[in-house]
């Protein structure tokens, strides 16, 4: 690729390989956790997961979609989640060559998937440094263990949220506040639940009067941040409430500031956001 142009890959849609059209949550949510992690390297362009999904489901051939978004890089592959295993399988493509730089496929416990999922990720990054981009780092991270059925739980209220309908936006904050009962520790549930309530209160959806809904956006961004400083996605969270309800801009800013910063370090991964 040119060095005068910021390369650029973009994540397919991972292939459910469960035969279980419930699990398909799952495969997206693995998706959207791929690409938080590769968009926190540097020099690299990663399309959001917004364009991403545009290709789910689709027949479009690998280098028409290469084309359309001028990617010099496409990333496909397919998750199988069977009890408390997983297993991931990703391959790299040049897009300009039309050919596999890299294959691999991985296995984990369920409680270890964030490793799993930076793994995945380090591989790709360190393939295109290797071969065709030196100046391309991942940051180090680090990952924790997860509840197995907070995670999963998790997973389904952002698969949820991200239909944006209020009737899936009450479905998102039932399986949010479910994986808080299943991990009361664990700081993107709670995230999360700040990211639904704010939604649902708000003028495009007028699911919840806002004095109601915007109180408890709040109350759980400032939990999420309670249990993990570093959240990106409750920096975010937070941001949001104070910027569209509170209208405390010089504080939202500080937060989205924060949440750009933390981007980088954070061990947890933010699943796709509000825009900013």
């Amino acid at each position: 690729p040119s060095e005068s142009k910021e390369r650029s890959l973009i994540v397919l849609p991972l292939a459910n390989l469960s035969n279980d059209a419930a699990q398909e949550f799952f495969a997206d949510g693995m998706t959207d956790e791929l690409i938080s992690q590769l968009m926190r390297a540097g020099s690299l362009h990663v399309f959001s997961r917004t364009t991403a999904m545009t290709f789910k489901g689709g027949n479009k051939p690998i280098a028409q979609i290469a084309r359309e978004l001028k990617a010099d890089w496409v990333v496909e592959g397919a998750v199988l989640h069977d009890g408390n295993r997983v297993r991931i399988s990703a391959r790299l493509i040049d897009a300009s060559a039309e050919r596999n730089l890299w294959a691999q496929s991985y296995e984990r416990d369920v409680r270890n998937v964030l490793e799993l999922q930076c793994e995945v990720a380090g591989a790709i990054a360190r393939e295109i440094r290797l071969r065709v981009a030196p100046d391309i780092q991942l940051q180090p991270t680090e990952s924790r263990p997860v509840n197995p059925d907070a995670y999963l739980t998790y997973l389904r209220a952002r698969y949820f949220w991200n239909k944006r309908t209020a009737e899936d936006l009450r479905r998102a904050v039932a399986c949010f506040r479910q994986s808080i009962d299943q991990d009361p520790t664990y700081s993107p549930a709670y995230a999360g639940l700040s990211d639904a309530y704010m939604l649902l209160g708000s003028m495009g959806y007028d699911a919840m009067p806002p004095k109601e809904a915007m109180p408890l956006a709040k109350a759980a961004a400032s939990q999420a941040l309670l249990l993990d400083e570093s959240s990106a996605e409750a920096h975010a969270s937070l941001a949001h409430v104070m910027f569209a309800f509170e209208w405390t801009w010089n504080d939202a800013e500080r937060e989205f500031k924060d949440r750009k910063s933390t981007r980088l370090n954070s061990s947890h991964v933010a699943l796709s956001r509000m825009p900013s």
